[in-house]
């Protein structure tokens, strides 16, 4: 496996620095004020109004947290940030802008965070388990979906913020990937995000 060395996005760049004058401001008044790029508790980087639901979240469904969770900029807390009002104020936003994307109506039954379903299916290594030479990592957010007919399916997103990777020229966004097409789920869990 390759490895590359980390390097910064002038975009990802400047988000880091927003991302500190936005705390100062909020702690201080003053975005010129010193901060420091990290959180005390990774829950203050989670919006007012869902921090508490995220947290219980992340203790009921034993969620790991990333290693710099804490950080102003970490994806982690990005993801819950755009996926956690979905999750638990409705996802006729989410559904509209999936429709369209995919070209025909479907209907958000879940949405999990880390999701770690058979690698395969996230297409990470050619079985349902990772070789001793092979990573496994989960995908930030999957998306299940049903559309008109029953049939089910994960869409995934791995959330970055400044990664040129994921976006080509820097610009924060969800880099998406359909994991499988809608196919029949022969045991369904009820939705939280209807």
């Amino acid at each position: 496996m390759t490895t590359h060395g980390f390097r910064r996005t002038p975009f990802a760049s400047r988000l880091l620095r927003h991302a500190m004058r936005d705390r100062a401001r909020r702690e201080t008044g003053s975005p010129t004020s010193s901060t420091s790029p990290m959180f005390d508790d990774w829950r203050e980087g989670i919006h007012a109004w869902i921090r508490q639901r995220t947290a219980d979240l992340v203790a009921e469904g034993g969620i790991r947290l990333h290693d710099y969770i804490a950080a102003v900029n970490s994806s982690m807390a990005f993801g819950f940030n755009l996926f956690m009002p979905f999750r638990e104020h409705g996802a006729s936003v989410l559904e509209e802008r999936l429709a369209r994307a995919l070209g025909f109506p479907v209907r958000v039954v879940a949405i999990e965070f880390e999701f770690q379903g058979p690698t395969d299916v996230l297409a990470e290594c050619a079985g349902t388990q990772p070789a001793d030479d092979e990573k496994f990592t989960a995908s930030d957010v999957a998306v299940r979906v049903e559309d008109d007919n029953g049939r089910m399916g994960p869409r995934s997103s791995s959330v970055k913020a400044g990664s040129r990777s994921a976006t080509g020229h820097g610009a924060p966004r969800t880099s998406e990937r359909t994991s499988a097409p809608p196919r029949r789920h022969s045991s369904t869990t009820p939705a939280r995000a209807t």
